[in-house]
């Protein structure tokens, strides 16, 4: 298999050089579709062009409201989904994920949090600021259908 090259922005909005891990679902050169649950509109587009540039079909939610609307319009493999939302919690969209859309891999993020969230079983948790990379491999983790742990 072939490396293909690709690049990557970052928060200082400078690309940095990658190397793409290949073209097998999961592996960066899927099309598999993120959803991003975020009412940061710079944290939403960054994440999106870092996901666009390994190939993922990317979705943008500013509130849990539009979300609920996407999933249900949607195949949605990940979740990506922060823990405060406007004046809403994350947490308000597990349920209708586990009922509706168990096999979507789901991706709490939080900058606000002082300790980690409660563990729920299949859901990873990320601190932000975050990692791109970290970012990255948890999102191939989670399409693969694998236990992420960032």
């Amino acid at each position: 298999m072939e490396k293909a090259r690709k690049s990557r922005v970052g928060a200082s909005g400078r690309r940095t050089s990658l190397m793409d891990i290949g073209s097998e679902p999961g592996q960066g050169g899927t099309r598999a579709t993120v959803l991003v649950v975020e009412d940061d509109p710079s944290l939403r587009l960054l994440t999106r062009v870092n996901l666009e540039l390994e190939q993922y079909h990317v979705l943008e939610a500013e509130s849990i409201d539009r979300a609920e609307e996407l999933l249900r319009a949607e195949h949605v493999h990940v979740v990506l989904l922060d823990l405060h939302v406007g004046e809403r919690h994350g947490y308000e969209l597990l349920p209708l994920l586990r009922e509706q859309y168990p096999n979507t891999g789901v991706c709490l993020l939080s900058g606000t949090s002082e300790g980690d969230p409660p563990k729920e079983e299949g859901v990873v948790f990320i601190r932000k600021p975050f990692d791109l990379e970290v970012l990255s491999q948890t999102v191939r983790m989670l399409v693969a259908g694998e236990p992420a742990t960032p």
